[in-house]
């Protein structure tokens, strides 16, 4: 098929909108002491009407459709906030320098959709397609209403060391917990989401050797976590998604920093990747790996 072939209809819309917002403020107590705050809200809605493709009959070359629409009353919405506060202090212990950072973070999003699907009887073919001219009507049965709410608070500690012989390490955790809430009403049958609540302690740690002001050797290892938004088949969301990543390198900077280049070798572990099963629905598969060598350079 040619890559001009666009087998979508002259009534279909996406309209994305966006009110986005942010403060950051800084107060420095002395050279070692600073307290830092961010605060980002935004509203996003999402407008949606498009027939979809689905099965592809190869030897016809007619494709089934499928037809979805979203805010269909005009009054969804997705709220997000978000609030940091850390505090950074630099000290010394004997030999050791010491940069601390202790935190916390909230993070909420409320969210309400209406939703329309059905099948539609209109085919379109691959090799000669013609196009529905008018959107299909949408009746009350076809519209389901989303609204939910997830709460997500974490409080995290990391210490920089500098030692001797231009060694560094580092050391901290982080503690996530959340929660997730909906409710629907739709023709499918799906069901009110829980009160489901997540928690984890996920550590990080590093350590990077400079033999030479131009190079640097390095090796880490972090975990990570988060709540997942995705739908399986039972209708409700997916577990939370974890990784841990370990990682060991070389990074190099020469002509007074015009030239940059990296070796690493990285090993990554993913656990309740969402995979399609169908249209609408996800599963989680169990674990995932990916892992190599990455090399890069700037000049």
């Amino acid at each position: 098929m040619p890559r001009s072939l666009n087998l979508g209809d002259p009534w279909n819309l996406q309209e994305d909108e966006y009110v986005m917002l942010s403060l950051y403020t800084e107060h420095a107590f002395n050279d070692d002491w600073q307290l830092r705050h961010r605060f980002n809200y935004k509203n996003y809605t999402l407008t949606m009407a498009v027939n979809n493709g689905s099965n592809l009959d190869t030897a016809t070359g007619n494709v089934d459709r499928f037809f979805f629409g979203q805010n269909t009353d005009g009054e969804d919405y997705q709220h997000y906030f978000f609030n940091a506060l850390e505090l950074t202090c630099k000290f010394n212990t004997g030999f050791a320098k010491h940069t601390l950072l202790i935190g916390g973070d909230y993070y909420r999003a409320d969210y309400r959709a209406t939703m329309a699907f059905h099948f539609t009887n209109y085919q379109i073919n691959v090799n000669n397609p013609v196009h529905q001219q008018n959107q299909p009507s949408v009746s009350p049965s076809d519209i389901g209403l989303y609204a939910g709410t997830v709460p997500w608070f974490g409080l995290y500690v990391q210490d920089q060391i500098e030692l001797p012989y231009h060694v560094h390490l580092l050391g901290g955790f982080r503690y996530d917990n959340a929660e997730s809430t909906g409710t629907s009403d739709d023709a499918f049958g799906t069901p009110d989401e829980p009160n489901n609540t997540f928690d984890k302690v996920s550590p990080r740690g590093g350590i990077l050797w400079q033999p030479l002001p131009e190079l640097s050797l390095y090796g880490s290892y972090t975990e990570n976590f988060g709540v997942s938004n995705i739908l399986g088949l039972d209708g409700r969301p997916l577990p939370p998604q974890t990784g841990e990543q370990w990682e060991a390198g070389i990074k190099t900077e020469l002509l007074n920093g015009r030239f940059n280049a990296s070796l690493a070798y990285f090993d990554l572990t993913k656990k309740n990747l969402p995979i399609p099963v169908d249209r609408l629905f996800n599963k989680a598969v169990g674990e995932a790996e990916s892992r190599g060598l990455e090399f890069d350079f700037r000049f």
